[in-house]
């Protein structure tokens, strides 16, 4: 008969010699890339990113939360960053990140204090 103890530690190896097959079962049925695992010394995992596509992605998201902004700020000249933020539902460091981009892109500019300026639209990216 095994001790209790000891049948919790087999229990827990168990587990841990499953995670590389459920592993790559999960990335094969998401249709990512399949990881590397490096058993020499310390175990690994090296998982690789995706293809372009993603970052085109990635890229098509952050263009339409900078449409957004533009579209709020056309309606509201006088919107503060937190409206925004609520509005489209990011955080008001991610809305200064995109108005940072469109006012070097000369999308628009501020005019006055943060508190009480407005907002002017120049020009669409």
């Amino acid at each position: 008969m095994i001790p209790f103890s000891l049948s919790i530690v087999f229990s827990q190896i168990e587990q841990v010699g499953s995670g590389i097959s459920r592993i790559r079962i999960a990335l094969k049925d998401s249709g990512l890339p399949m990881a590397e695992f490096n058993t020499e010394g310390l175990f690994s995992v090296v998982f690789k990113r995706t293809s372009k596509s993603t970052d085109d992605k990635t890229e098509n998201i952050k263009e339409k939360t900078r449409d957004k902004i533009i579209s709020l700020i056309v309606n509201n000249e006088n919107i503060t960053t937190s409206e925004l933020a609520n509005a489209i539902g990011i955080t008001d460091k991610g809305i200064e990140y995109h108005i940072g981009i469109l006012t070097d892109k000369g999308a628009f500019k501020r005019i006055g204090s943060k508190k009480t300026g407005s907002w002017i639209v120049i020009g669409k990216k």
